[in-house]
Formats: C-alpha cells, sequence, structure tokens
C-alpha cells in the first residue's frame, strides 16, 4: 500500500517529467510518452526516477 507521501511523489515526478517533455520535439515526446507507458506496464512497482541532465533528461526505473 502506497502511503500519502509516496503518492505525491509519485504526482511530482509525473509533472516534472511532463516538463521535461515539453520541451523537446514533438515526435520525441510521443516516443518518450509510449515507451514510458510500456515501461510502467511491465514494471508497474517500479520506483522511477527523473532528472534534467543538460540537454538531455534521464528516466530511471528500479523495480524487484
Amino acid at each position: 500500500m502506497k502511503s500519502s507521501s509516496m503518492v505525491a511523489s509519485s504526482a511530482s515526478t509525473s509533472k516534472q517529467l511532463a516538463a521535461f517533455i515539453a520541451k523537446v520535439r514533438s515526435k520525441v515526446a510521443k516516443v518518450t510518452r509510449a515507451c514510458r507507458a510500456e515501461l510502467r506496464r511491465l514494471l508497474p512497482t517500479s520506483i522511477e526516477l527523473v532528472y534534467d541532465n543538460y540537454n538531455f533528461f534521464v528516466i530511471g526505473l528500479c523495480g524487484d
């Protein structure tokens, strides 16, 4: 069961990721969203880390 802090963190991550994706070309954004959706489907309980790295952003997933 997720705690309220985990849910808030997840919502915050989603907002941050949406802001990063909004900065890239539409074709890249579309592929990024599709890949993320597939990874979330394959690893539904994974922890997701998102960060901006100069001209790129990184999405990392850790699952069990």
